[in-house]
């Protein structure tokens, strides 16, 4: 081998090392890029767990309070009475008029249930929103998954709304 030859020898030696290392450098800044995302995401689970073994107090708290005053789920009819009852009670104390009460499959989350009402009804905005409000306070134990408020074509001072009303029982252990 000549010394041409051992220069370009050389040389191509230089050039493949080269390569390599800039591949490995390469892969080595990769992996510390997704080991650096991982240690963030550790970090906000790790805050958030912190957070919440603070407020373990609370959530017992709640707990207790749902345990003692959510109403016992008896059977469907019953339930669906009760929601009935409380929709009625509410309408008439704040001037909103009932078009349609249908009652709908009950929803089941395993240890809650809730009996479920389609509810239509018409009213001044200002009567629809009081109504609203004082039908979701808690201890009814109510929730409103779904809701749609159009102005109402006969009568264009009232508006019409279309709810779906959830009252929740807590189930008796079998």
């Amino acid at each position: 081998m000549n010394t041409r030859e051992k220069k370009l020898f050389i040389g191509l030696l230089v050039v493949l090392l080269g390569g390599i290392a800039y591949l490995g450098f390469d892969h080595l800044h990769n992996w510390k890029r997704r080991l650096d995302a991982e240690e963030r995401k550790l970090g906000v689970t790790e805050a958030e767990v912190t957070d919440m073994m603070k407020q373990e107090t609370l959530w017992k708290e709640r707990s207790a309070w749902l345990a003692g005053a959510e109403p016992a789920y008896g059977n469907r009819k019953d339930a669906e009475l009760a929601l009935i009852q409380l929709v009625e009670d509410s309408t008439g104390r704040h001037t909103v008029t009932v078009t349609k009460k249908q009652p709908t499959e009950p929803v089941d989350l395993g240890d809650m249930i809730a009996a479920t009402m389609l509810v239509e009804a018409k009213a001044d905005l200002e009567k629809m929103m009081e109504w609203l409000h004082d039908l979701q306070k808690p201890p009814a134990f109510l929730s409103i998954p779904t809701l749609r408020l159009l102005p109402d074509q006969e009568d264009t001072a009232k508006v019409s709304i279309s709810i779906n009303v959830q009252k929740w029982f807590r189930k008796n252990p079998s």
